[in-house]
């Protein structure tokens, strides 16, 4: 467990939720209890099925029982992410276009999740980083439909102190509209790391729920987020593993979060909810790197994509992401179970999914506009869905080299266009560097580590595996291998073996024995093909990760001159090497009118604020963060 021994922390956390435990059990025509995860800075190449690198059983485990999405998209960085999360609207439309901070603030025009769902009979709780604005207690989380919030307001803080030397940012606030009469700085938290106090929120929060009402959680840790800070003993567990001690660390919060989340789960299981839940798994924004011009590296990592955090190159915005559902909500058929979805999506998308898993048919006729589409069809019945067009947003921490700011869109071929530049970070993650040799050797469990011309023509490390739409199906040898099967059918061709493995999660190389005969099963997708199980003969047809991306370029190339366009297809070229706009003039003229329709659209306006001097609430413990404005000229 991860909960610290701490009991002053414990008994706080679970005497001050709202009261009332029941062992009821949920009513058929009752909508799912709905778990919206949010991790922090969480890059593409980290989770341990993507990395195989970092130990992340829980989340694995909820990924390849549920469905990962491969075309998804977010902000650039955190604020803006979490705004279109919560209202379903792009930050152009929502005004928060980089992350708050002063009296930034997400207008109070702008209608949340809880707010849309509360109609269908959901409780709602917010828990963790907050970073939607705090100026005025009108913009704290239970003003805006929460029923309960446990975090912080900000965007970043010590893990540990939770800036009790200077001023406490970390409040427990319980019922609706709780002010400055109701918040609690919580100062027995000091000393605590917040992903442990995070996690045991959630878990006291599951535990005292009603199971006869609709739960809605938003659990937004602030892992992996800098500092770089975790207890030490998960980041010795990769002792011999890691080299680089930045990395370790970073696997070691990331460890410490999937552990939580594994906590939480098990808290849904034991009080009999986790079968009635909807669960989404996203970050934020992607990674920072070392290079990154936020000074916020920790340790993630992109591979093989382009930039990072703060960028809108893939490596900023496309998003790791994942949604899973218990067996009695009947969202997800066993069929579709583990894999991926190929779907174009976007943050926009949660909040009208979600409407639609709460059985609420209001969110898009009420309020303002919603520039998310409800993909319910694609993530549960493969049916058509989705945007013909996502929009990137602006990159910050870089110059704009077009009038009056940089920013991209991108269509369902793959064909992007970015006018101006992605920003900062521009360049690509190496290959996956710091395993030793040793640790090679030991988890060597994929075909890019063997020494096989075919099966690993670039020699990648075993921590460079792709997903399965990597697979390269024209590409094949005459060997079986005959360990690691995963579920074999029978199918009718290389081919449709192959296609079989791009559909399983984990699958990462497949074998088709020709001289099976009748109706036994002739193909074996493969969850690992070691040399040591190949065995060549005549009848056997096999292949793997055979296509991994261009090797990276030493140097990324110089901005482009003031007010040009670029443009890459991201799905035959995810890694954004080969810039082709001179190619395809047709395809610039198409993205680029859309791209200014977005524009036109833009909002601008802001709400009034009345601002003194920010002090923050002196109590006899310390001082604690406080919002210090008014709205307009209403005294709060």
């Amino acid at each position: 467990k991860i909960l610290d021994k701490d009991t002053t922390v414990v008994m706080i956390l679970s005497v001050l939720i709202l009261l009332g435990v029941t062992t009821a059990t949920t009513s058929a025509d009752q909508p799912p209890h709905i778990l919206l995860i949010v991790s922090d800075d969480l890059g593409w190449d980290d989770l341990g099925f993507r990395s195989h690198q970092i130990r992340t059983p829980n989340l694995d485990k909820l990924a390849a029982g549920g469905r990962v999405l491969n075309h998804y998209y977010v902000q650039d960085v955190c604020s803006p992410s979490r705004a279109t999360f919560q209202t379903g609207r792009y930050p152009l439309h929502t005004t928060v276009n980089d992350w708050l901070r002063g009296s930034g603030v997400l207008p109070l025009n702008e209608t949340l999740i809880p707010q849309k769902i509360k109609s269908a009979g959901y409780v709602s709780h917010a828990v963790g980083k907050w970073h939607l604005g705090y100026a005025a207690w009108e913009y704290t989380p239970t003003f805006r439909g929460y029923e309960s919030f446990y975090g912080f307001y900000s965007g970043g803080q010590d893990y540990f102190s939770h800036g009790g030397s200077k001023a406490l940012d970390f409040h427990l606030e319980v019922g609706e509209r709780c002010g400055i009469n109701c918040s609690v700085g919580q100062f027995d938290a000091i000393g605590t790391y917040s992903t442990t106090l995070f996690s045991a929120r959630a878990e006291a929060i599951i535990t005292q729920h009603d199971v006869t009402t609709p739960l809605f959680l938003y659990l937004a840790y602030q892992a992996v987020h800098a500092p770089r800070e975790v207890p030490q003993s998960y980041a010795d567990a990769y002792n011999g593993i890691i080299e680089d001690k930045d990395r370790q660390m970073f696997a070691g919060m990331l460890s410490c979060m999937d552990e939580g989340i594994g906590n939480v789960t098990n808290a849904l299981s034991s009080k009999g909810m986790l079968e009635d839940t909807f669960i989404i798994f996203t970050t934020d924004n992607g990674g920072p790197v070392p290079d990154t011009p936020g000074g916020d590296y920790v340790g993630s990592r992109n591979y093989p994509l382009r930039g990072g955090k703060h960028s809108i190159w893939e490596g900023g915005t496309r998003g790791t992401a994942f949604v899973w559902a218990g067996a009695n909500t009947a969202l997800i058929p066993s069929h579709l179970i583990g894999q991926p979805v190929q779907t174009l999506m976007h943050g926009a998308d949660w909040l009208p999914t979600i409407c639609v898993v709460a059985k609420v048919d209001t969110c898009g006729k009420e309020g303002l506009p919603l520039d998310g589409v409800d993909v319910s069809g694609p993530l549960f019945s493969n049916t058509s869905g989705g945007h013909s067009y996502i929009l990137y947003g602006q990159h910050d921490d870089a110059p704009n080299l077009y009038t009056p700011y940089d920013d991209a869109v991108r269509d369902t071929a793959g064909w992007k266009l970015i006018q101006g530049w992605g920003g900062k970070p521009s360049d690509w993650s190496s290959s996956p560097p710091n395993l030793s040799t040793t640790a090679q050797q030991q988890t060597c469990r994929t075909p890019n580590c063997a020494v096989d011309p075919v099966l690993n023509p670039y020699g990648l490390p075993q921590s460079a595996l792709h997903l399965p739409r990597d697979l390269n199906c024209s590409k094949t040898q005459p060997c079986c291998y005959v360990q690691n099967d995963m579920k074999p059918e029978r199918v009718s061709t290389p081919a449709d073996c192959c296609a079989l493995c791009q559909k399983t999660l984990g699958c990462v190389g497949w074998v088709f024995n020709a001289k099976i005969a009748g109706s036994k099963s002739n193909c074996f997708p493969k969850s690992a093909m070691e040399k040591k199980d190949q065995q060549c003969r005549d009848g056997c047809t096999s292949g793997g990760a055979l296509s991994p991306p261009a090797p990276p370029s030493p140097s990324p190339p110089p901005p482009p001159p003031q007010n040009s366009t670029m443009l890459f297809n991201v799905i035959d070229d995810p890694t954004e090497h080969n810039e082709v706009s001179a190619a395809n003039p047709e395809i610039v003229a198409r993205l680029k009118t859309v791209l200014d329709q977005f524009r036109v659209t833009a909002n601008t306006a802001v709400d009034p604020l009345n601002c003194g001097p920010q002090k923050g609430k002196v109590t006899p413990q310390g001082t604690v963060v406080t919002p210090w404005c008014t709205v307009g000229s209403k005294d709060v």
